[in-house]
């Protein structure tokens, strides 16, 4: 165990600062009001944090008290009923070619961008910073993916039930299953060639 500044060996009870840190840091995230707020317990965050149950040995109990709380919590977490409802899958959809049409249209140019983004990269502007984050922020706002994803809901073009998958060569028609898709070959064949 590393403490004070040299290695120490360690008799499996005593507890590392560090550690000991972490394990506070944690009761106190968990513990606070406002994270039941921000933190969705969600059915795998719930899993995810019954692993730290059987890491939470008598003699750390003893060694940190104020994680008999926490060890409370945890207990409550596992056995209460699912709060949130989940959003339901995310649908990543792979783009080939996407790293090629960046190389052939930004090719030769890295150093002239490269230059642009320096002044934004090592700008010490709070506000300019703070707009850039909300930036960011909005742009990866997983909510309104989901609220996008949920809106653009394509159907089936044999059945119109709800798809799931596209074409693989043109990837402009939809379909809900292989069946369907093979079904529907005989009338997609020649938009697909195009």
């Amino acid at each position: 165990m590393y403490s004070g500044g040299t290695w120490k060996i360690w008799d499996n009870e005593q507890l590392g600062q560090a550690e000991a840190q972490v394990w506070l840091t944690l009761r106190q995230l968990l513990l606070d009001p406002e994270c039941s707020k921000r933190y969705h317990l969600t059915e795998s965050r719930r899993n995810q944090l019954a692993k730290l149950l059987p890491l939470m040995r008598p003699t750390l109990l003893d060694q940190l008290s104020p994680l008999i709380e926490l060890n409370h919590w945890l207990c409550r977490v596992g056995v209460m009923e699912q709060s949130v409802p989940s959003s339901g899958p995310l649908l990543l959809e792979t783009v080939l070619g996407l790293k090629e049409n960046i190389l052939k249209e930004c090719g030769g140019k890295w150093k002239k961008i490269a230059e642009k983004q320096l002044p934004l990269v090592f700008n010490h502007d709070k506000q300019l910073l703070q707009e850039v984050a909300k930036k960011l922020s909005v742009a990866y706002n997983t909510e309104l993916l989901e609220k996008l994803e949920v809106k653009d809901q394509a159907t089936c073009a044999q059945c119109g039930k709800g798809a799931i998958q596209r074409c693989s060569k043109c990837k402009k028609s939809w379909y809900c299953s292989r069946a369907c898709q093979v079904t529907h070959w005989p009338q997609h064949k020649e938009e697909c060639k195009c």
